[in-house]
């Protein structure tokens, strides 16, 4: 069958007046249901937006979650005690290097700092009897924390 169109008028129309033309298709075999797998591909098909989203939304939830579980919990409950002094070892000038990550603009505050903890321990004198303030060393064998270790041991 070849798909063909064909015209035909009963009686001859004047210039304006209409003619209703009705094409002559050839008849097609009878179309097929789909099947389960196709209808199911169509499906998915149509909602691949939310599909899509809904996968991304898991994903970044597993994203974030996989890190908070492993290290990201918050403490158990109870007191919290802070400490005001620095761990065992560390003096002043290194906590204040290390809370400041470096000495930056207040490299004066960790001198001070050293030097007050020097002086508390009996290594270093302050002296400021002239007009200007001077810092003393004192020799090992001086300081009274010398000699405390020694009567001690």
């Amino acid at each position: 069958m070849s798909a063909r169109s064909v015209l035909s008028v009963s009686k001859p129309r004047g210039l304006w007046r209409r003619a209703t033309a009705s094409p002559w298709l050839p008849r097609f075999p009878p179309i097929e249901a789909p099947s389960q797998k196709t209808l199911l591909w169509y499906e998915v098909f149509d909602n691949r937006r939310w599909l899509f989203g809904g996968a991304g939304i898991v994903f970044v939830l597993g994203y974030y979650l996989a890190p908070w579980s492993a290290v990201g919990r918050d403490p158990k409950g109870g007191a919290i005690i802070p400490l005001f002094q620095p761990p065992a070892g560390i003096s002043p000038a290194l906590a204040n290097h290390i809370r400041d990550w470096g000495f930056g603009r207040e490299k004066w505050r960790a001198f001070t700092a050293a030097a007050l903890s020097l002086a508390v321990r009996g290594l270093l004198r302050f002296d400021d009897r002239s007009s200007t303030l001077t810092l003393t060393r004192i020799p090992p064998a001086r300081c009274r924390l010398a000699r405390i270790r020694s009567s001690a041991g």
